[in-house]
């Protein structure tokens, strides 16, 4: 967990336009693009996720009502 936080402690974005960069900016949530755990990172809240779901009608995230199905829809 101390390696997931320190890659993404202190990142900065620049957003590109025609001609020039935007000044660099702080960024506070998001994953770092191209970076390889990604994939992993995202995997892993899925199976946490569907575990969560296996034998009940669903989880609840904020006013919605998520179940195995609407992940395989929503991918």
């Amino acid at each position: 967990m101390h390696l997931l936080r320190d890659l993404h402690t202190g990142t900065t974005a620049e957003v590109r336009m025609p001609n020039r960069f935007s000044l660099p900016f702080h960024t506070s949530s998001g994953v770092r693009q191209g970076c390889i755990l990604a994939p992993a990172l995202f995997c892993g809240a899925i199976d946490w996720l569907m575990r969560q779901c296996r034998g009940k009608l669903g989880i609840q995230v904020g006013s919605s009502t998520f179940t195995d199905i609407d992940i395989a829809i929503r991918s």
